[in-house]
């Protein structure tokens, strides 16, 4: 499968369910990427996009490169209203799909894979069948199954 630039709605889809359903998701924007504003960070979050695709492929189009710049945050009534836990997991995994291949990715540097990692461990509490497992370690596994 090959990488490409999600679009504008798939990013937007992200911070409306993050924004409308996560307790302290502005403090996350703060502390990770230094703003809060939502246009702001959905550029973060396409620039590291159009950088994995331009190292993927040199050709990549100028309209690809540059995807980020006309990005705007638009409130999308669609997913804040309908859309699940696991909803804005697959969502996150496949941007983040599309944005792993350059080597920078996983460096501890990088503060949009930090981000997206302290966000997605957030949303996985409020997945109903993890908010119902509790093992810790293998201990309370057997007690929680004898």
């Amino acid at each position: 499968m090959s990488a490409y630039v999600v679009s504008h709605a798939h990013i937007n889809a992200i911070l409306n369910w993050c924004k409308a359903r996560m307790i302290g998701f502005d403090r996350y924007c703060v502390e990770h990427l230094g703003t809060n504003n939502l246009t702001e960070v959905g550029r973060l979050l396409l620039k590291q996009n159009c950088l994995n695709i331009k190292y993927l492929y040199a050709l990549a189009t100028p309209a690809e490169k540059n995807a980020y710049k006309s990005y705007e945050f638009k409130r999308d009534e669609l997913i804040i209203q309908q859309g699940t836990p696991e909803d804005a997991l697959q969502l996150i995994s496949c941007y983040v799909y599309q944005c792993s291949d350059r080597p920078q990715w996983g460096s501890s540097r990088n503060k949009v894979r930090r981000f997206l990692d302290d966000v997605r461990c957030h949303i996985a509490y409020l997945v109903p069948s993890v908010e119902d497992c509790r093992t810790w370690d293998y201990d309370s596994f057997k007690l929680k199954n004898a």
